[in-house]
């Protein structure tokens, strides 16, 4: 009797614990990197997968503006089966003072690691080198073939947008070591006329491809290359041709490798915490043919 009771008891108890909840991490997001990641489906399937293999259940929240990110925070935070936070916004999170504040909780969020980061840290680091070196092996290959000099316009790269460009140059020269590759840098990132007088001198020089690194000039660059010729990589283009026609590489973020990349760093830092830096994970898309949809 006692030995059928203690069974009892123990498929009980087992019941329960499968019953429990399971332990939840918060992808917390706005409308603009909603957008980077293909919309609410397209992030849920890249989350929920790496999520469930490391046995937590993903939740996605989008805010549209600052003080919406802050209440999402909170009411994540809040949570007592909240396990880890990833903070995927362009609107500034301060990461660093959540994790602080909450050593329970890992916090992943977008940003160069500083010294004497929490443990519960983990930054995320937009940096897509090897997508770059590809894009620049693709690009040598198509101006080898008659379609001219590469040209790279930059507006005040940062450390990380330097390696980039040095990873494509370098991927040119493997494909096309004879190709000359000519070079700009613009020093504001709201000056559009500069942009395109840079790009026109480019132009002269015989330049028929252009890397462009810039940001949000990248719409008045590719209407100037609409008008007078030439073609572009650009960045975070995405897969519909919607850059339109003068785009024939776009470096983007492989999502579904890279959430599962910050997932990888979290179950290691669930048997024991220590901050650390993932790199996003980069493919080339390509969009010879490819016009604007719509």
């Amino acid at each position: 009797m006692r030995q059928a009771t203690a069974v009892t008891l123990f498929v009980a108890a087992a019941f329960l614990v499968s019953c429990r909840p399971a332990p939840r991490a918060y992808l917390i997001t706005d409308a603009v990197m909603l957008a980077v990641l293909g919309g609410e489906r397209a992030a849920a399937s890249a989350v929920a997968t790496p999520a469930r293999r490391r046995g937590l259940d993903a939740r996605i929240v989008s805010a549209a503006d600052e003080k919406g990110i802050t209440q999402a925070l909170e009411r994540a935070l809040a949570d007592t089966k909240c396990r880890a936070v990833l903070a995927f916004t362009v609107i500034p999170v301060d990461a660093r003072q959540y994790a602080l504040d909450h050593s329970g909780v890992l916090f992943a969020a977008y940003g160069a690691r500083q010294g004497g980061d929490p443990p519960n840290s983990l930054a995320l680091v937009a940096q897509r080198e090897e997508a770059f070196g590809e894009a620049g092996r693709r690009v040598g290959a198509m101006a080898a073939s008659g379609g001219g000099k590469v040209g790279i316009l930059a507006v005040s790269p940062t450390g990380g947008g330097q390696r980039e460009i040095e990873s494509f140059r370098k991927g040119v020269a493997e494909t096309a070591p004879a190709l000359t590759v000519v070079s700009r840098e613009a020093r504001s990132a709201l000056d559009k006329a500069a942009a395109v007088r840079l790009l026109r001198e480019m132009r002269a020089e015989g330049v028929g491809y252009y890397l462009l690194k810039a940001y949000g000039l990248t719409g008045a660059c590719l209407q100037d290359l609409a008008r007078d010729g030439g073609k572009a990589v650009v960045e975070d283009c995405g897969g519909s041709g919607g850059c339109g026609p003068e785009v024939v590489l776009s470096v983007e973020t492989d999502w579904a490798r890279t959430l599962a990349s910050v997932f990888d760093a979290m179950q290691e830092d669930l048997r024991g915490w220590r901050a650390q830096e993932v790199r996003e994970v980069g493919r080339v898309e390509e969009h010879l043919g490819k016009r604007p949809q719509g």
